[in-house]
């Protein structure tokens, strides 16, 4: 799992929480190789991994030179930065023909590597971690599994209903105190079992994002 890590580090912006997290998710998983391929409707322009990143094609244009000649053009295919939205989505501009249209990094990934046979129109992040883009960590989902699994590992509405005042709310205060103490020293897995919550929302209840 050292070279994973050490892929998070080089290529993502998610913090060292989170990286943690990524790690006990993936730990005795098949872990492939990072594979790309072709994005749909931009085919001659850009290619996306199955982790999320993000490159140009090398491709050759002719552009008007001297009168009566034409330039030969050649662009080298690159990886290409990634932005944040300000709600925690990573999103990039993909251009065609002139026009430039925003899109969300966990879609291009679902559309190429993440089957859907059902045709379910939204896509989430088994982890919670929006950073997280693997393959392996996207599922389709109808608008509802997305909004329960949001509620069933506190990822909704953390900030405007906080802690048992929620009515949502699966623990206690007290049972609050016993994860941020846990003197049983045990594990985040093994605490969200206790506790019938996701590991990574055992995570944000210690470092106080959630409660």
């Amino acid at each position: 799992m050292r070279d994973v890590k050490r892929w998070f580090e080089n290529n993502t912006d998610i913090n060292t929480k989170e990286i943690e997290d990524v790690l006990v998710f993936l730990d005795g998983k098949d872990i492939k190789p990072e594979q790309w391929r072709s994005v749909t409707g931009y085919e001659d322009y850009y290619e996306i991994s199955s982790r999320g990143r993000i490159r140009s094609k090398t491709r050759t244009v002719y552009k008007k030179g001297a009168p009566g000649n034409l330039k030969k053009c050649t662009y080298k295919g690159k990886i290409l930065s990634i932005q944040t939205h300000t709600n925690g989505y990573k999103f990039i501009g993909l251009s065609s023909d002139g026009n430039v249209k925003q899109h969300r990094i966990h879609r291009l990934v679902a559309k190429e590597f993440v089957p859907n046979p059902d045709n379910k129109p939204e896509v989430n992040h088994k982890l919670g971690i929006k950073g997280f883009n693997w393959s392996i960590n996207l599922v389709w989902a109808t608008k509802s599994e997305n909004h329960q699994h949001a509620h069933d590992n506190g990822l909704a509405g953390e900030s405007s209903n906080p802690g048992s005042k929620n009515g949502r709310a699966k623990i206690t205060e007290e049972d609050v105190i016993y994860i941020r103490k846990n003197p049983d020293n045990l594990t985040q897995p093994e605490l969200g079992e206790k506790f019938g919550l996701h590991h990574s929302t055992i995570q944000k209840i210690n470092v106080g994002k959630l409660w």
